[in-house]
């Protein structure tokens, strides 16, 4: 292996890689066509209804619906994607490291006080990235965290040669 960094993901690491999980989601086609989808039905149940409102009943549970459609994803990044990070964090140090994290062209190694791993870069789904994490898929919802300030920019620079190997993301079965 290239490279070996020692890595402690904080209770910030996780938060920010829920929130990153979030974003990626929810610029995907799938939620955004459900959500276009609530508000065309929204839109042609005002339409249908103008001359004679609804009961106030109905109207008052189509319009919190549809106000739960559209805001969900700003509740998913800022406020429950912020407490399953902190709660994965609190769930023990497992998931915390501390670790060492080595890569190559073949793949990246992750060793810590429980056991070591390795996967290929091939064998990742997908990556995300922002300006404080790097996300590497394994699946849909499972993503190992590679936080950028554990890193020296030549460090960040040569672990980013590697992941153009990264898959390309497959669209996920129904």
């Amino acid at each position: 292996m290239d490279e070996s960094v020692p890595i402690t993901l904080s209770e910030a690491d996780h938060v920010r890689a829920q929130q990153l999980h979030f974003r990626r989601y929810y610029r995907t086609p799938r939620p955004r066509l459900a959500i276009a989808g609530f508000v065309v039905v929204w839109i042609v149940a005002a339409w249908l209804t103008w001359d004679e409102p609804p009961p106030p009943g109905i109207a008052f549970v189509v319009n919190v619906g549809m106000f739960v459609a559209v805001t969900l994803p700003l509740f998913n990044i800022f406020l429950f994607g912020p407490m399953a990070g902190r709660k994965i964090h609190r769930s023990g140090q497992l998931l915390n490291g501390p670790f060492r994290y080595a890569w190559s062209e073949d793949g990246l190694r992750v060793s810590g006080p429980r056991g070591q791993w390795q996967i290929a870069w091939q064998d990742y789904r997908a990556c995300a990235e922002d300006d404080r994490l790097i996300l590497l898929y394994q699946a849909d919802n499972l993503f190992q965290i590679i936080p950028k300030h554990a890193l020296s920019p030549a460090e960040l620079a040569r672990l980013r040669m590697y992941l153009p190997l990264v898959a390309q993301p497959r669209s996920a079965a129904v």
